[in-house]
């Protein structure tokens, strides 16, 4: 099929100043395809100065150097530079840089509109400071969004996967801290969920992996709706792979594409065709070298725990927990596990025996799952930190 509108999804773009010719470099590879307008889908600043006010202005000048509308949102990374005392503060920041009165909003499109979530919260997270978070007045705004253009076939753009899609996450960095999805520890699933309550969300993308399309659960459908990993331009890919999204559609249907910024190959990737919600993949997809942890299919397990909705496996020596009927895997319970051990569940606890002694019981955390987080709220250390810098220079 061939579609008329054409749109380029940028994901995690993390850029660094003093590598300006790779971005100028992908930038003219992107252009080259002619998309009417671009997305970029957060952690806009390189690590160097992530979240400054400079790495939005930065942002803001690469993007609006490729002439054409762009649409961005506010990542993890965003919102965590020493600048700002508070969220609201470096959201105040992002909004001036980028022109937005929120960071959240639509865009209308041809015969159909973008919804943009952004992370608004980091410095008052109560877990991980980099979970990705809808708060609860964007999760309203949505709802009501979706209402308003439940007639029209809806994008949504966010930096985080949402939960239950199968999208491949990294069991090593972001299940252990945990931040894979949106709200990972405060009821992931309400995403889902809305996605069956609103059967014209046809598209979500999502980033944050820093990782290529060459696998195939990079694209996964469930209900109506297409979810799509985006990659990076960046060196900061974690399989060395630079990748751009291209989206092409109208009113009967789309195509995902791929532009390597490496080979310079536009690939066709997946489409869908509305009427019939009929869709394939468009090439095969193989499993690159890759360094770190994925998280497993559930499907493959045929000897796990259950207890209630959650499913235990043994992987890479922790212990993860799936949400069973969604088979999504949503956290570490625990790390540095030998691979003798068993797991029985008491009193809806899980209890791990070792030489048929208990090394070890867990309970519900208040969120109502078993898994730890191994990366807490380090904000406040590190503000003490400094404040503590500062006081001994004093004397």
């Amino acid at each position: 099929m061939i579609y008329k509108n054409r749109i380029a999804i940028l994901g995690d773009l993390h850029y660094e100043p003093q590598i300006a010719p790779i971005y100028r470099r992908a930038m003219y590879q992107i252009l080259k395809y002619k998309p009417s307008r671009l997305f970029n889908l957060g952690d806009i600043g390189g690590y160097s100065y992530a979240g400054s006010p400079q790495s939005f202005e930065d942002g803001f000048q690469y993007l609006s150097d490729f002439s054409i509308p762009f649409h961005p949102l506010i990542g993890n990374h965003d919102l965590e530079h020493l600048n700002f005392a508070t969220d609201a503060e470096a959201i105040n920041s992002w909004c001036y840089s980028f022109a937005k009165p929120k960071p959240y909003y639509f865009v209308k499109l041809p015969n159909a509109i973008g919804i943009v979530l952004s992370s608004t919260i980091f410095r008052e997270a109560k877990n991980c400071c980099h979970e990705i978070t809808i708060d609860s007045v964007q999760i309203q705004w949505l709802k009501k969004t979706l209402q308003k253009y439940k007639h029209l076939p809806t994008f949504i753009f966010s930096h985080a996967p949402i939960a239950g899609t199968g999208i491949r996450v990294i069991q090593d960095i972001h299940l252990t801290a945990p931040n894979a999805y949106l709200n990972n520890t405060n009821n992931p699933l309400q995403f889902i969920k809305l996605i069956k309550h609103n059967p014209q969300i046809k598209l979500w993308f999502s980033a944050h992996n820093h990782l290529g399309h060459n696998y195939k659960n990079t694209i996964t459908v469930k209900e109506s709706c297409t979810f799509v990993h985006t990659g990076t331009i960046s060196p900061v890919s974690r399989d060395k792979t630079f990748h751009t999204r291209f989206l092409e559609f109208d009113k009967t249907g789309f195509t995902i594409c791929t532009l390597d910024h490496t080979s310079g190959e536009y690939l066709k990737d997946f489409e869908f065709i509305f009427k019939d919600n009929d869709y394939k993949f468009l090439r095969d997809f193989k499993e690159p070298d890759f360094n770190h942890v994925i998280a497993p299919d559930l499907n493959n397990y045929k000897n796990l725990l259950q207890i209630g909705d959650s499913a235990f496996i043994v992987n890479k020596n922790m212990i993860v927990e799936y949400d069973f009927k969604t088979k999504t895997a949503l956290g570490v319970v625990a790390k540095n596990i030998s691979n003798t051990i068993v797991l029985t569940e008491h009193n809806n606890n899980l209890v791990i025996k070792k030489d048929n002694q208990i090394v070890a019981t867990y309970k519900r955390n208040c969120y109502g799952w078993f898994f730890n987080v191994f990366f807490k709220n380090d904000w406040k250390t590190l503000i003490a930190n400094l404040e503590n810098k500062t006081s001994d220079a004093k004397h």
